[in-house]
C-alpha cells in the first residue's frame, strides 16, 4: 500500500525514465530471454534497452506514433475464483483469470461481437493445464447460463462455477470477489497503451496485456513493501 512512509520505496527518479526497469528487475528478467539462435549474425542491440524500449511504449502509449488513438475504453474479466463480464474496446474484449490476490493467470482478446460466456471459456481452455489445481471459478453475470456451464464442465469436471449477481438496490455495491478483477483492470490500465485501442491485431492486444502484468509482478517482487 502506498504510504506517506513507504513512499519512497516507488521512487524510480534514479531511472532514465520510470518506465525503465531497474537492476533488480532486470536480473529477473534477463535469464528467461532466449539465446540467439546460431548461424547469421550475432546480435548487436541491447536487449535491456529492447525490454525498456517496450516497457515505455507501454506505458505512455506512444499516441504520437500510433493511428488507432480514441476509439474508446476497454473492460473484461475473469478469474480462477472469480469471473466477470467482459471489458470492452471498440470492436475487442479483453478476459483475464486472476488469482485471489488479483495477479494476471492467463488472457484472452477477441472480437466484441463474441459474447461474453463464449469467450470465457477461451481463457479457461489455457487455464486449465497451467494451474491444474484451481477447483473454483467465481464468475460474473455475465457468464451465467447452460452454455457456460457446459463449457466449463466439458474443460474440467471438478471445476465448479459460482455466478456472483449484482444487487436488485440501484446503488454501487462493491460485489464479493468480483471487486479483486476490478482493481486488477484498475492496476492494469495505468498502462495508457491499454487504456485505448491501439492495436488493430488481437494478438497485438494480448501481448501488451501480458506486458502489463509482467511489469505489475516484476515490480511486486522486488519492491515486497
Amino acid at each position: 500500500m502506498w504510504t506517506k512512509e513507504n513512499r519512497g520505496c516507488y521512487d524510480r527518479s534514479q531511472q532514465r525514465d520510470p518506465s525503465d526497469l531497474t537492476a533488480e528487475e532486470w536480473a529477473l528478467v534477463a535469464p528467461l530471454i532466449p539465446p540467439a539462435k546460431r548461424g547469421g549474425g550475432k546480435r548487436r542491440v541491447d536487449l535491456r534497452e529492447v525490454v525498456n524500449g517496450i516497457m515505455y511504449i507501454l506505458s505512455t502509449g506512444c499516441p504520437s506514433a500510433s493511428s488507432g488513438g480514441g476509439r474508446g475504453s476497454i473492460r473484461a474479466a475473469m478469474m480462477p475464483a472469480t469471473l466477470r463480464q467482459a471489458q470492452e474496446i471498440n470492436g475487442k474484449k479483453r478476459h483475464i483469470a486472476v488469482d485471489t490476490l488479483g495477479l494476471n493467470l492467463e488472457a484472452a482478446v477477441h472480437p466484441a461481437d463474441i459474447r461474453d460466456r463464449d469467450g470465457g471459456p477461451l481463457v479457461l481452455k489455457e487455464l486449465r493445464p497451467l494451474f491444474p489445481l484451481i477447483t473454483k471459478i467465481i464468475a460474473d453475470g455475465g457468464y451465467q447460463g447452460p452454455q457456460m456451464a457446459a463449457a466449463v464442465a466439458a474443460i474440467s469436471r471438478e471445476w465448479e462455477i459460482e455466478i456472483v449477481k449484482r444487487p436488485e438496490l440501484k446503488k454501487f455495491v462493491a460485489l464479493p470477489k468480483r471487486w479483486v478483477v476490478e482493481r486488477t483492470f484498475a492496476w492494469l490500465n495505468r498502462c495508457r497503451r491499454l487504456a485505448k485501442d491501439f492495436e488493430s491485431l488481437t494478438r497485438n492486444a494480448l501481448a501488451f496485456l501480458r506486458l502489463a502484468s509482467i511489469r505489475l509482478m516484476l515490480r511486486r517482487l522486488c519492491n515486497p513493501s
